[in-house]
């Protein structure tokens, strides 16, 4: 028994001083053992600004993606994309909608997630107002349709000259179904 309590403190004291010289080499960039892996500190994300400059100001302004609906108090960013990855995150955009013109498609999660951005779009009534931004276009929209449509149904998705936006997300306990909101421009 002894020798066994011996054997478990020996391999915890062998595994603290493998961390602590793998954390001493990490410290002064592999020096120590050349052979050994350099490991670099990652790179601090872009979209960190401590202080704006004035030219600072008109970047920030580009990366601005959001949709706002303030009826039902939504205010989310958009990403690019409509993948499993971007929607725990954010509102996605399907790619092949326009982003300032014609029919701009978004989609998001409305439960069983972290983030359930369309949560309350099913109450949502026609005329009610949502706000979007592109980068420093902002465009205001008023709901004129919402309508049950079949899962494989992307015909709401299509070009158009007429600029609307066109929000998805899934309906509880209807696997093959979805809720479609669309929303024309309001002309200002």
């Amino acid at each position: 028994m002894f020798l066994s309590y011996t054997k478990n403190n020996v391999n915890r004291l062998s595994f603290l001083l493998t961390i602590l010289i793998l954390g001493f080499c990490y410290l002064v960039g592999g020096q120590l053992w050349p052979h050994a892996v350099t490991v670099t500190k990652a790179k601090e994300p872009d979209h960190i600004l401590t202080a704006f400059l004035p030219e600072q100001i008109a970047s920030t302004q580009d990366n601005i993606w959001t949709i706002q609906i303030p009826i039902i108090n939504l205010k989310a960013t958009i990403q690019e994309g409509t993948s499993e990855e971007c929607l725990k995150e954010t509102v996605g955009h399907f790619s092949q909608t326009g982003k300032i013109n014609g029919n701009i498609g978004l989609a998001a999660h409305n439960r069983g997630y972290l983030q359930n951005y369309f949560a309350k779009l099913h109450c949502l009534k026609t005329d009610d107002e949502i706000i979007y931004q592109y980068k420093s276009k902002v465009k205001k929209y008023k709901v004129t349709k919402m309508v049950q449509i079949s899962s494989d149904d992307w015909s709401w998705l299509e070009a158009s000259r007429q600029n609307k936006l066109t929000l998805i997300t899934c309906i509880e306990n209807e696997p093959q179904k979805r809720l479609c909101v669309q929303a024309e421009e309001i002309k200002e």
